[in-house]
């Protein structure tokens, strides 16, 4: 599908187009980065067509023809802006007229952010959707007008469309939004300073805080071709609310720290005193419902920029030099890869089924040990109750792993992070550790280059890449190459054996003469797989497990390949056919 995102370098916006861009969708960006930034669209601005304009301008490019939906977000979003200028008001409602006839033109959906600023003059909690709007501001008469304009289109020109009311939205990449961010992220940068966050008047006004991966799921939700909606409103909140005194709570909590807030007097007029969603509606006719508590939003967002919430003490323990002689040891998991790994040690300490050393005070932690659906459950207890300054994940793992674990840990349970799976031909591992370039996969270059003054201290050549996800998928996708390779070799000997003609003549050679030609002519990047098929299966330590992981993330006709070719010659040996 090929859809339109405005706005779409913010901070909502670019979650939303890192998403769609992940289901496989042609996306088109346009923000004038008022409030975005590119920084948010770094890591995937080369799938997308990104244009830098005020959306007034574009909309008529020849980019624009052949778009399956628009989600909207290119408005200003903060009262502050419109209480500055009024004429924010004008512009938002133009830009949105000129978005309603582009969905004219192009016969497609629209889906629009509004706002729960639409309730502010309301006194009954929770705030329903057929409550009366009370415009007591620029800002909310700017995204009311909105919502009797999209009504509008529908009566006059049948446009469908749907606007969400947004209830007090937190995440990454609010930082290009500053002082316009969400009250949670001025909060949590203030706190991880050791400022004190302000909190006007007595601090118990409350906020249905909502993060920002459900807001992306309802976006996508109203986009479903599927849906019977034509033009509607709902809001998108989670039906409970905190104080501001209790975030801060909640803050320190995941901080580690003990900060008291600033209470002043409130200096703005018309101010919120609460919010607080209705989601009966939403839930009804689309089936969204909130996934993420506000204690797991935030340890989400500290888990995006994790390494940065250490406390200043603990840093300067993870900064010292962790080499080998310097550090206590400890390798988790003591099979083909952890008795690889322990090799490169002195008298580490380790932990297995077979055997289990005491690793409190381990400062490096190996983790070896084989993926399962629990591995990260796994290791984070391990990491919880071990506190090391470095954990290095040697594991092939499914991908996301890494951040995930970073993610659910506690503030105080660890330091640095790390992928760094193993390479090598069975059952020599540890010579092809030695041997290998070993990839550092982290989430921050800080960690990453940690490992790798470790690992470099072991003699271990090492590349670095951010984010882990890179090394995570790269093994798997590494030895899945691997795997086709061999299947589709056994295929041709089977055939070569029909025919009663040598396979070495006839694959291993010409391929063997292939890979000579591209060296002669200068293509080194160019060769041919020269395998010869064994008459066993596929052996199980990394081809077949990593495959079935794979499987359960992607649908790819070459892993069925893999997995297929690997149970058909089990069957040939068993009925020795081979």
């Amino acid at each position: 599908m090929k859809y339109l995102v405005t706005g779409g370098a913010g901070f909502i916006g670019s979650n939303l187009v890192e998403d769609l861009i992940k289901a496989g969708h042609e996306i088109i960006v346009i923000d004038n980065l008022s409030t975005g930034s590119r920084d948010n669209i770094a890591d995937f601005e080369d799938k997308i067509k990104f244009i830098e304009a005020p959306v007034m301008e574009v909309l008529d490019r020849e980019e624009l023809k052949g778009l399956n939906g628009i989600y909207h977000l290119g408005i200003p979003s903060t009262s502050v802006l419109y209480r500055n200028n009024h004429l924010l008001v004008v512009e938002a409602v133009n830009e949105f007229i000129k978005v309603l006839e582009l969905a004219k033109r192009e016969k497609c959906r629209l889906v629009y952010a509004s706002s729960s600023s639409v309730y502010n003059d309301n006194k009954n909690l929770p705030f329903r959707e057929n409550m009366s709007v009370l415009v007591k501001d620029f800002y909310t008469e700017a995204r009311y007008f909105m919502e009797r304009m999209a009504e509008l289109y529908h009566d006059f020109y049948n446009i469908e469309s749907i606007g969400f009311r947004f209830f007090s939205v937190y995440g990454p990449r609010e930082e290009a939004k500053k002082t316009f961010a969400n009250l949670i992220s001025q909060f949590l940068w203030d706190m991880k300073k050791g400022k004190s966050p302000v909190l006007y008047g007595d601090g118990t006004q409350t906020r249905d805080f909502t993060y920002v991966s459900d807001i992306i799921k309802g976006f996508i939700m109203g986009m479903q071709p599927n849906i019977d909606i034509k033009c509607d409103i709902f809001n998108l909140g989670t039906n409970k609310c905190y104080s501001l005194k209790e975030l801060v709570s909640i803050l320190n909590k995941n901080l580690g720290t003990n900060i008291e807030p600033v209470f002043q007097e409130n200096p703005l007029k018309n101010y919120v005193q609460e919010t607080l969603a209705d989601t009966t509606k939403v839930k009804n006719k689309l089936g969204w419902h909130p996934e993420i508590s506000l204690d797991q939003g935030i340890k989400k967002l500290l888990g995006e920029s994790y390494q940065d919430n250490l406390t200043s003490a603990r840093q300067v323990m993870i900064n010292k030099d962790l080499k080998e002689q310097n550090s206590i040891i400890g390798v988790f998991g003591n099979g083909e890869v952890g008795s690889a790994i322990a090799k490169f040690y002195q008298n580490p300490r380790i932990k297995d089924l077979n055997r289990d050393d005491d690793l409190a005070r381990v400062e490096i932690l190996n983790v070896c040990i084989p993926w399962s659906d629990n591995f990260i459950e796994i290791v984070k207890k391990e990491i919880e109750e071990i506190k090391p300054q470095l954990t290095i994940i040697h594991s092939t793992v499914a991908p996301g792993t890494t951040k995930e674990i970073i993610a659910q840990l506690s503030p105080d349970a660890g330091g640095m992070i790390v992928h760094s799976p193993v390479r090598g031909v069975h059952p020599n591992i540890h010579k092809g550790i030695k041997t290998f370039v070993k990839y550092v996969g982290a989430e921050n270059e800080e960690a990453g280059k940690l490992a790798q003054k470790h690992l470099e201290s072991l003699g271990i050549k090492t590349e670095l890449f951010t984010p882990a996800t890179t090394t995570e998928m790269g093994k798997l996708l590494d030895t899945s190459y691997y795997g086709v390779c061999i299947a589709w070799h056994g295929e041709m000997k089977k055939m070569c054996d029909q025919l009663g003609i040598d396979f070495e003549k006839t694959v291993t050679s010409f391929n063997k003469t292939y890979n000579q030609g591209y060296h002669e002519l200068g293509m080194y990047n160019v060769i041919r797989p020269v395998l010869y098929p064994p008459n066993k299966c596929i052996n199980g330590h990394c081809v077949i497990n990593n495959s079935e992981i794979l499987k359960k993330y992607f649908e790819s006709e070459a892993l069925d390949l893999i997995l297929k070719y690997a149970v058909k010659k089990k069957e040939e040996i068993d009925k020795n056919e081979i």
